[in-house]
């Protein structure tokens, strides 16, 4: 499969001819061992409106970030119960949380992102989003 390698058009073709089972893949070099679905939602739904929303943050409306980001989330919430997932739709909110200045729904939801995908938790460090809450102890109590 060398999808990544068309151009724009070109993949948006191949994706479109993906079986339920190609979908399903988790053995393409280019998914890190995820489904082709989840990178294709990831990358052409979730990403972009985690940037969206990052843009709104810190222009002012971190209400309105959150909201677009809850909106896209939310449909594709149902997509997988798989925790990895899951956790991942909970960390971006908790950056737009943080972005924003709401201590607690952003701790709140980057504990749960944490729990449900422990994967996260050596980005989380770094994160640049959470350099607000970095000192917080009860941030650093994330990580005890």
């Amino acid at each position: 499969d060398r999808s990544p390698d068309l151009p724009p058009r070109g993949r948006t073709a191949a994706l479109g001819a993906l079986s339920e089972q190609g979908l399903a893949a988790v053995d393409r070099p280019w998914t890190d061992g995820y489904p082709v679905w989840r990178q294709i939602a990831g990358t052409a739904c979730l990403h972009p409106y985690a940037h969206v929303g990052e843009y709104y943050s810190r222009h002012g409306q971190p209400d309105r970030a959150v909201a677009i980001y809850e909106t896209a989330a939310a449909s594709l919430k149902d997509m997988d119960s798989d925790p990895l997932w899951q956790g991942l739709l909970a960390y971006n909110l908790a950056c737009l949380y943080a972005l924003g200045g709401r201590k607690e729904p952003a701790l709140g939801r980057l504990a749960e992102a944490l729990r449900l995908n422990p994967d996260l938790t050596e980005w989380s460090k770094q994160d640049p989003d959470f350099a607000s809450l970095r000192a917080d102890p009860d941030y650093l109590a994330l990580y005890d």
